[in-house]
């Protein structure tokens, strides 16, 4: 009797409902798909994200810009943005610009840095008031100071400390 009554009342509430408010089975299965996928993938692509930022640095230490912004385009596929200035001043590749020559420079953690060809390499690197770029090589009387007003400037003017302009770039893909 119990069954035949649970029957009765599944009937009717399932006869109450229009076919666009039951359950979907394909979009359930789908959603639920999608999350599983989700869930299992998620360490596998952080995995792949950090092994992808640490060839980005490998590279831009080692001169290989072509392979650094290769990478670079990959973690931006990934959806990988950088979020404020030291990411943006360490997952990129830059050159220092004196209006005669470029030098590549190489944003270190720790406020380490390289300026390549540039005498002597070893550089120092701090931002000051969240915006300000200061590069000091390694006399402290040799300086750069740059002042970023976008996380997405490609190209950043500046002083050195004898009062000279001098512009900060991100390096542009070889065509």
């Amino acid at each position: 009797m119990r069954v035949v009554l649970f029957l009765v009342v599944l009937t009717i509430t399932i006869d109450g409902f229009s076919e666009d408010q039951l359950p979907n089975r394909y979009q359930l299965l789908k959603s639920n798909y999608q999350t599983a996928i989700e869930r299992v993938s998620k360490p596998i692509t952080a995995k792949y994200i950090q092994e992808l930022k640490n060839l980005r640095s490998e590279m831009t230490a080692s001169g290989n810009l072509n392979i650094a912004l290769d990478v670079e385009e990959e973690l931006k596929r990934l959806g990988v943005i950088a979020v404020t200035l030291e990411e943006v001043l360490m997952t990129k590749a830059w050159v220092l610009n004196n209006s005669h020559k470029k030098y590549p420079v190489t944003f270190l953690t720790g406020g380490k840095g390289i300026i390549s060809g540039f005498g002597t390499s070893d550089c120092k690197w701090e931002i000051k008031k969240e915006n300000i770029l200061k590069i000091t090589c390694p006399n402290p009387e040799n300086y750069f100071e740059f002042e970023f007003s976008s996380l997405d400037s490609q190209r950043i003017q500046g002083k050195n400390s004898k009062g000279k302009t001098r512009f900060l770039e991100v390096v542009k893909p070889a065509q």
